[in-house]
Parts: C-alpha cells; structure tokens; sequence
C-alpha cells in the first residue's frame, strides 16, 4: 500500500485501464506517453492493464502500479457479459504490480452482481497469500448514471466491497461533503474517488477534489479528466498540490499553467 499511498495516507492515481473495454480511446492513443506524463508530475500510482504494462513498464519509474485483474463485455457488445478474471495474482506480480484492481457491481442485473462478488473474493483471497492489495472499484446497480445512485447506496456498497475484503475503494463522489463522509466512515478502509466522463472546467473539478477530500477522501483515481485534457502534466500537477500540499483549487490551477473555467 505504501507504493500507492504516500506518506501523507493519500493517493493520486492516473486511471488508464479504459483500453481493455473501450478500445482506441482520444488522450490514450499513445499509453506510453500518459505513464511518462504521470511520473514525471508525480503521480502515485497509475492503474492499467497487463498489455500495457508488458510494453511500458520501464516508463514507471517509482510510480506506484495497479493492474486492472478482471475482464467484462466491450463498448462493441449488445449484450455484456459478467466480468471475469484475466490476471491472476502471481502473473501481475511478474508484471511488477503493487495492487490489483476489480469492478464490483452491487445490485446490477443479471449475473453481473454475483460474479464481480466472486472475482472480488478470490482476489482477496489470493492477496492474502502474496501480500498484495486489491482495489474494489465499487459501482452500485452496475451503472455510471449518477441520477440512478443515493449516496446511501455508495456507503452500503463500499461497506460490502470492504466487508468482502478490499483493502481500499474506488468510487463515485456523489451528494455533497456531508453525505460522502458517511460513506468515508461506512467504508471503513482508503476510499478513492473516480472521475468518470471528462469534466469541463479545471476549477470545479479541483474544487469537487478538495470537497472530497475535505469529507474523508483519501485521494483520486482520475483518467479521462487527465489524460483527454488538453494539458494533461498541468492537470496532474494541480492534483498533486490539491491532495498533497493543500494548495487552494485556483491557486494550483494557476501555479500549474491550467485554464480557469469553472
């Protein structure tokens, strides 16, 4: 954890494990880039998968590494399949990896819920052997629409994810700094907060971290709204003094050459 975590217990984490079900994404065309971009402002960790990690790994640097283990239907799918998993353990391992990452999907239909349960179990399980940590990127009812999401269902389901295992979560920053302190405290181990689709203005997404943050967050997990930027060493730049200096949100914005849209 301590190759994630620094020493201040928060974590800046560059998400580019999209690839595996998006295909050629704009920003990520060039994976080796982003990993250069990440070490070079410092990023914690970044979170991809077994193929990149096999052709860039020499980019990383100190960079702490989370391998996405598990894999669900692509974009190209009429109908997706519950995920299953693609790594194991001792193979992210000889990859170099500090943590493995897996979906999970309380309350989603189908198998869908079940099986990102079992992947999330046996991961567990397995860590426990190697003394490896495992992410639960937590979902509830399987979906990305905010609108279908309580944040008493992200605290009920971070409150599983861990109950199941997980050292440490990644979720939505949903319902104000009051609501996501509750799921902070339900959690009960390192919540991380996603980014989802790209978000326009750096300000406000700076401010959304500092809430978060403020409310318990014990950092981000970011992709889109890194690398889809049209600066993304700024972006990951103001990130790093938002989380870790406490540098004020338009302040950072400024020190790191980013635009002020709100």
């Amino acid at each position: 954890m301590k190759r994630i975590f620094a020493e201040d217990g928060r974590a800046l984490v560059v998400a580019m494990d999209h690839g595996l079900s998006m295909g050629h994404l704009p920003g990520l065309e060039n994976p080796e880039r982003v990993i250069r971009t990440a070490a070079s402002e410092r990023a914690d960790a970044v979170m991809t998968t077994a193929g990149v990690v096999k052709r860039h790994s020499a980019c990383l640097g100190r960079t702490g590494l989370i391998v996405r283990a598990d894999l669900g239907g692509t974009y190209l799918a009429a109908q997706p399949s519950g995920p299953g998993l693609a790594v194991s353990i001792e193979e992210a391992l000889m990859l170099g990896a500090d943590a493995l990452a897996v979906m999970l999907y309380p309350g989603a239909p189908g198998d869908l819920e079940e099986r990102s349960f079992r992947n999330l179990s046996l991961l567990v399980r397995e860590g426990m052997k190697w003394g490896v940590p495992v992410l639960a990127e937590v979902i509830p009812h399987g979906s990305f629409d905010l609108e279908r999401i309580s944040p008493g269902d992200i605290a009920s389901c971070v409150r599983m994810a861990a109950e199941a295992g997980a050292d440490f979560v990644k979720t939505f920053y949903a319902g104000g700094p009051e609501s996501f302190r509750r799921v902070v405290e339900a959690a009960g181990v390192p919540v991380l907060i996603l980014g989802g689709p790209k978000v326009s203005g750096e300000l406000g997404l700076l401010k959304m971290v500092k809430e978060a943050l403020d409310a318990g967050a014990s950092g981000v997990a970011f992709g889109r709204n890194i690398w889809q930027h049209v600066n993304p060493a700024g972006m990951v730049s103001a990130l790093r003094r938002v989380i870790h200096e406490g540098t004020p949100p338009e302040e950072a914005a400024e020190l790191s050459g980013l635009g002020c849209g709100t």
